[in-house]
């Protein structure tokens, strides 16, 4: 379902740029706002898992970067924070997970036409996670991870005016291995991967 949602949003950026006139709009500056955000994140327990637990979920998140401008070729780099509500049962010793917050840092580079700007964008995201080992709630049976992945975005933002802009985003992260350890001893291996669509808000300066 994720690699459709970024299909889709290729090929309607795509469109957008053929279809609409080029206008040198100066999207030059700082810019901040926040969003409305649904993941879908995956994680599996690789060492004692039957399979992933999908820790679904809505959030809110802010966002704030640089553009540089050189004619109708805009980049620059943006930071983001999110929160996620999303938790799932494994029925194994994942009962259950929950998704807390992602930070991130990218690079972001686009093609002004008209008064829109699709982008792509490529960084960093560090996820914070936690697990309940026996399902009771007992402060001692979770531990908590912070995962680090690659993310890879596509987007567009609109410009409302001189000063503000909406966005439509599609952004994929892929964690790969890392370990979460119950006890201090019982070390289990996961990896975890993530969708996030988000629509957002921002006022550049």
């Amino acid at each position: 379902m994720s690699n459709k949602i970024v299909r889709t949003q290729a090929c309607l950026l795509a469109l957008i740029c053929l279809g609409t006139p080029a206008l040198a709009q100066d999207w030059s500056g700082f810019y901040a706002g926040g969003t409305l955000n649904y993941d879908q994140i995956e994680v599996n327990d690789l060492t004692y898992g039957d399979g992933p637990v999908d820790l679904d979920g809505a959030g809110v998140g802010i966002f704030a970067g640089y553009n540089l401008q050189s004619g109708n070729l805009v980049y620059g780099a943006e930071v983001m924070a999110a929160t996620h509500s999303g938790e799932g049962d494994d029925g194994d010793f994942l009962v259950p997970a929950t998704a807390e917050w992602s930070l991130g840092l990218r690079g972001r580079v686009g093609f002004v036409t008209g008064r829109m700007l699709p982008y792509l964008s490529v960084g960093m995201t560090r996820t914070a996670w936690e697990a309940d080992h026996e399902g009771d709630g007992l402060a001692d049976d979770i531990w908590g991870d912070k995962a680090n992945g690659t993310s890879i975005a596509l987007g567009v933002d609109w410009s409302m005016g001189e000063r503000s802009l909406v966005r439509f985003e599609v952004e994929r992260t892929r964690y790969g291995e890392h370990e979460i350890n119950f006890y201090g001893d019982d070390i289990h291996e996961y990896d975890m991967d993530a969708t996030r669509v988000s629509v957002g808000y921002a006022l550049q300066f």
